[in-house]
């Protein structure tokens, strides 16, 4: 096995995970690694779960992109929140997260009473409940929330450092063994050590962390390559940054992630055509109950405005909300939901523009699936204009539509083929467009 594309991506909100790059170019130098700081969003500690989810997918395919086949979530507050959602999404992938040190922490301590400094959002995460419940045992832990810190270190702003350090530190008094909770922390230990004493033991993971990255690692380390470092934010500011943490001249480069299911969301929301890969062909979509956005759709495809588009749900229970089913639909929707089956039936009158009846669908496409349970029903119609050929991903669509669509989630359609549509408002069902079903 070779080592050509055993790149080692590593992301956090901002410079905190460069505690964990340094440790991996000290054991491995010369090895190739993308560090990607995702500052437009910083800090993630201050974040919801659900966005620190969203942004950490953004940021584990962007890396995947440039070749990375290891990624290292450099982040207390993205492990927390995402780190197991992210190995169900992407399988093929080894990460490796920060997982608290609550369990060297215990069996350190002499006095069975630990510390914990970290985010809000690390200690609202699964990952670290489930690391308490199973290594801490016995032991007391004090748990300190630290809003504000991560920002400080990230803006090097020494004068709020020692004031929040004096704040959060004091409630520690008691604990023999103290963890750091975010990686960003890492960079201010001789300050945390000084205040607490140095008869207190301060556990950073960056270490076992680096050393785990690199156990997992395909293929043998390389001495011939190097560090890329890449930023959301301002690129000239992250290079500062790094120049006085890491003492390295870089020159990071700025990108823009992949759109998430949450900037989706937000068009939606504000009334706008968005881009969806589905299980059938890839399609533009708006919210049925928006009539302007509607029409924005109608005139996008260049259609009747009064020809009524499909909706598609994320399960019969949003689908019978829109629409009445009778025994027989009920029956097809079992047999066929998920899939390409689209079922017209009588519309329950809940979208102005659906009145009479109303075409239903649930795809079989992960990415659709949690658009529509986050966003709620969409219209959707395929992403091409009339009479053209249909497409098939994000590439595609945006050829033909640009800037007209504000948001194009990143996928294939693996059908390449329209939906069966069934009229089920008849005693038996009629097929008004073969497809995939027969």
């Amino acid at each position: 096995m070779t080592a050509v594309n055993s790149t080692i991506g590593i992301f956090d909100s901002g410079v905190g995970g460069l505690s964990v790059l340094a440790e991996l170019e000290r054991l491995a130098p010369g090895h190739s690694m993308i560090y990607l700081a995702d500052q437009a969003w910083m800090p993630y500690g201050e974040r919801t779960l659900d966005e620190v989810r969203g942004r950490s997918e953004a940021m584990t395919r962007l890396l995947i992109d440039r070749g990375a086949e290891v990624i290292v979530v450099a982040c207390n507050s993205a492990s927390a929140a995402a780190l197991h959602e992210l190995r169900g999404t992407f399988p093929d992938t080894p990460f490796v997260g920060m997982e608290p040190a609550v369990k060297p922490a215990a069996e350190l301590t002499a006095q069975g009473v630990i510390g914990v400094l970290a985010t809000n959002a690390t200690f609202q995460g699964e990952l670290y409940a489930s690391v308490v419940d199973r290594h801490a045992s016995g032991v007391s832990i004090i748990e300190q929330a630290c809003p504000g810190l991560a920002n400080a270190v990230e803006e090097g702003d020494q004068q709020k450092i020692v004031e929040l350090l004096g704040r959060y530190l004091p409630p520690l008094l008691g604990a023999d063994t103290v963890v750091l909770g975010c990686t960003h922390y890492s960079f201010v230990l001789s300050e945390i050590q000084a205040a607490v004493g140095h008869n207190v033991r301060v556990i950073d993971p960056a270490p076992a962390v680096a050393r785990q990255a690199l156990r997992v690692l395909p293929g043998s380390l390389r001495t011939d390559s190097h560090t890329d470092y890449l930023t959301t934010g301002d690129p000239v500011t992250f290079a500062e940054r790094i120049r006085h943490l890491l003492n390295v001249e870089a020159t990071p480069a700025h990108v823009a992630p992949p759109p998430t299911i949450d900037d989706a969301v937000e068009a939606v929301r504000s009334g706008l055509i968005i881009g969806v890969p589905t299980d059938t062909v890839y399609g533009v979509a708006v919210d049925p109950r928006n009539p302007d956005a509607l029409a924005a759709l109608a005139d996008l495809k260049d259609r009747p405005p009064d020809q009524p588009f499909p909706v598609l749900v994320a399960s019969i229970e949003q689908a019978v909300e829109l629409g009445v089913f009778n025994d027989s639909s009920r029956r097809l929707a079992a047999d066929h939901w998920p899939g390409p089956l689209t079922l017209v039936v009588p519309s329950t009158g809940v979208t102005p523009d659906y009145e009479g009846t109303i075409g239903l669908r649930v795809p079989d496409h992960p990415t659709t699936l949690a658009l529509l349970t986050k966003a709620g029903p969409l219209a959707v119609t395929s992403a091409n204009r009339s009479g053209e050929a249909e497409t098939h991903d994000d590439a595609q669509a945006e050829t033909v539509f640009g800037g007209k669509v504000a948001v194009y989630l990143e996928g294939n359609s693996p059908g390449g083929v329209a939906s069966t549509v069934l009229d089920c408002t008849t005693e038996h069902p009629v097929i008004l467009r073969p497809g995939p079903i027969g």
